[in-house]
């Protein structure tokens, strides 16, 4: 297939995404604004962190209403029945503010006598309080046996009171006050499927370090009453003084309560926003939980005349009694490595069906490593999927949704199975190996071909068309629906699927040798998924009397010790890395460890969180350390051989290899995706792998979506597959001879 011509395809796919896309957003503007909601709240509410509520099955039952809502009211109103499941005491649902706020003048004192004992504080949220007017009201106060505070606002834009209230609780608090801890989730790489052993940090809680407050030098408690206005979020000083039962609060609201929890806000749409809880507090008994000791209608007065301030002044006339501190036990993370899908049909409702592409879109916007890379085009390929997986009638057009949103993850790795879509793709093969030489199809290898197969066909011939339609329409068909890093691995993964079919029905191939053009059908065997390695042959052999040749494809783990015993006596070794290793890398690495390196690859984990310090894209980053060995070390050239089929594994012993010692690689770029695989499982029973890690050279140069680059730039040639000849291997093996 001409590069050309695939450019063209390239370009015409991405104009489709973009009108595609501008056409789907115009149609449900919001609806890309609720997967990002769903998704922050899966991934961070505390509410989510021990799996018993089921959300995906609440936004699979509001996702049709919510596609289909035409103005703000109904809109909020299937918001209001998606978050209700969350039992969230901070939750917000508003499209316009409508706040109450205290009239207060700035220039009015700080302080204001009720009677004898009792003063009246105006520390309101919203205002700014200078260093010389706070040193006066602390002063004012030392006269004080009573005390009201009152935090209601006077603006929607609040100054932090934090610095003020401390100071303030030092001077009234006979014991050091503990102040509430933050506890927020995270979530890294997701764990493997069944891998329950892995030492790798996954999800879980972090807890930040909490502040405890020591008494004042002049220290004297006395009873204080903090006036809070709703919606506004409690101070933890506050919480904490009300926990031990120094103080109480009367909180006065127009409609939903105040909260103490972390919360975020998120938009949908133009017009509505959501305020949830991103974060829990603690206690050292167990979690805060905000409760007001009385609550009142809004209004938007101070002072004696204030019905907050009266209600707080009968709280301080009455013998005053120390409260027991009150919390709840925490509750425990439990990870949950596949989430399995309540509905178990080969084709689920329409919610379900859009929850799916919601769900596939989500985990990998936060768990895929290179998010980074895709841009835009991942919220596209959402807003296009949710309407195809809605119209779908039958089990392969919503697999088939799914596989193109998939395709645009940009990783080798997204792969996407379900019984249509294996049926669809065909259960059977020719176990023939094709690969793109001189931008013709040629077949490479017939090492899991019939023997019928082996005798119509050989290695070197030009296959121009499958079922009599031509592989470049059928290579650009099967190429829109994968998920490459590379353009080389698209044409990997295309030329696989190139000649699968029914297994009950004959391949018919047109192919052109030496001498003709002909046509040939043959049988099709069941596809058993495994790639099969090159003809059987020495995994080490000697090139000459210097010189020798490992194809870490063929050679098995417990041979390492061998080999690498047997290259001692070579000045040049040949790592063929166009295949699959066994798990060598390390024990190989190791022994040509010549720099004397610790570390050899870097990994990166994507990061979730919602601490302000946190938040954004993050990763866990560690470098991949190297092992020590007692046995004698390689000193002589390394030479590593790499294509397109040099991909994860394979290319994860390249950067172990390059990491160790001097490597030159010969060849052509590899697939560019490495990382350990992760499974989502959908419903519908549609499963879906991508990487997991991000993994770069130990420098920290990038390698996914770029691949490992030739030293020494060699491909092979159709007369050179012909012949029966490794041009590649030839090319390497020159260089090590003649040292260019």
């Amino acid at each position: 297939m001409s590069s050309i011509r695939r450019c063209c395809i390239a370009l015409l796919c991405m104009l489709e995404v973009l009108l595609c896309h501008a056409a789907l957003a115009e149609q449900q503007p919001a609806l890309l604004d609720v997967a990002h909601l769903w998704r922050d709240i899966h991934y961070l509410h505390p509410a989510l962190a021990d799996g018993s509520i089921k959300w995906d099955e609440a936004l699979a039952k509001q996702l049709p209403a919510l596609a289909d809502a035409t103005d703000d009211e109904s809109l909020r109103t299937e918001l209001s029945s998606l978050l209700q499941v969350l039992r969230d005491p901070s939750l917000r649902i508003w499209t316009a503010r409508d706040d109450t706020f205290i009239q207060w003048r700035p220039e009015q004192s700080l302080i204001e006598w009720l009677d004898s004992s009792t003063v009246l504080l105006h520390l309101h949220a919203g205002i700014t309080v200078s260093e010389d007017q706070w040193r006066t009201a602390m002063s004012d106060l030392r006269g004080a046996r009573k005390l009201i505070v009152d935090l209601r606002a006077t603006a929607p834009t609040q100054e932090p009171l934090s610095s003020r209230l401390r100071d303030l609780a030092a001077r009234f608090i006979a014991a050091p006050l503990q102040l509430p801890a933050e506890q927020f989730r995270f979530s890294a790489a997701t764990r493997a499927y069944g891998d329950w052993d892995s030492p790798d940090l996954h999800a879980g809680l972090i807890t930040l370090e909490a502040l405890r407050l020591s008494p004042a030098p002049d220290a004297r408690p006395i009873p204080m009453v903090f006036l809070v206005s709703a919606p506004f979020k409690i101070p933890p000083e506050v919480l904490a003084l009300q926990h031990v039962g120094i103080a109480r609060i009367v909180e006065q609201r127009k409609g939903a309560a105040a909260h103490a929890e972390p919360t975020t806000l998120r938009r949908i749409g133009n017009s509505i926003w959501v305020e949830f809880a991103t974060g829990r507090l603690l206690f050292p008994a167990g979690a805060a939980t905000y409760q007001p000791d009385r609550v009142l209608p809004a209004e938007h007065i101070t002072g004696a005349g204030s019905a907050a301030v009266g209600a707080a002044r009968q709280m301080l006339a009455r013998p005053w009694k120390r409260v027991k501190p009150q919390s709840e036990r925490v509750g425990q993370l439990i990870a949950v490595v596949v989430d399995a899908p309540e509905d178990k049909t080969r084709l689920p409702p329409p919610g379900w069906r859009m929850m799916a592409a919601v769900k596939l879109w989500a985990t990998m916007d936060q768990q895929h490593p290179a998010r980074y890379l895709l841009g835009n085009g991942w919220d596209a390929a959402l807003v296009r999927a949710l309407e195809s997986v809605r119209k779908a009638s039958n089990e392969l057009e919503y697999g088939l949704a799914l596989q193109t949103m998939a395709a645009a993850a940009g990783d080798s790795h997204v792969k996407i199975w379900s019984r249509a879509l294996n049926t669809y793709r065909g259960r059977g093969d020719l176990g023939i190996q094709l690969s793109l030489v001189e931008g013709r199809v040629i077949i490479t290898g017939l090492n899991g071909a019939s023997d019928d197969t082996r005798r119509a066909l050989a290695v070197g011939d030009e296959i121009i068309a499958v079922d009599r339609q031509s592989v470049v329409s059928r290579m650009a068909e099967i190429e829109r629906t994968l998920a490459s890093s590379t353009g080389a691995g698209a044409v990997r993964s295309g030329l696989q699927q190139l000649l699968r079919g029914p297994e009950a029905q004959s391949a018919v191939l047109t192919v052109v040798d030496t001498k003709e053009t002909r046509e040939v059908a043959l049988p099709r065997s069941r596809y058993d998924g495994e790639l099969p390695q090159r003809p059987a042959a020495q995994a080490v052999r000697w090139l000459d009397a210097r010189h020798v040749y490992v194809d870490l494809d063929l050679l098995q783990y417990d041979a390492v010790t061998a080999m690498l015993d047997e290259i001692e006596r070579s000045e040049g070794v040949i790592f063929d890395l166009r295949g699959y290793p066994h798990g060598t890398a390390w024990t190989i690495a190791a022994r040509l460890n010549v720099r004397g390196a610790k570390y050899g690859p870097v990994i990166h984990a994507p990061f979730v969180s919602t601490h302000a310090f946190l938040s954004g894209p993050l990763k866990l980053s560690y470098a991949e350390p190297l092992r020590a060995t007692k046995e004698s070390i390689y000193r002589g050239k390394v030479v590593v051989l790499i294509d397109d089929r040099t991909i994860s594994q394979a290319e994860h012993t390249a950067l172990m290899l390059e990491a160790s010692t001097p490597v030159t690689f010969v060849g052509s770029t590899s697939a560019g995706s490495n990382g350990d695989l992760r499974h989502i499982v959908l419903p519908g029973r549609v499963t879906v792998s991508y990487s997991g890690y991000e993994i770069t050279h130990a420098d920290g140069t990038r390698l996914q979506r770029i691949g490992l680059q030739p030293h020494i730039p060699v491909k092979p040639t159709v007369a050179g597959i012909r012949a029966g000849r490794d041009e590649v291997l030839e090319r390497a093996l020159s260089f090590l001879q003649q040292g260019q």
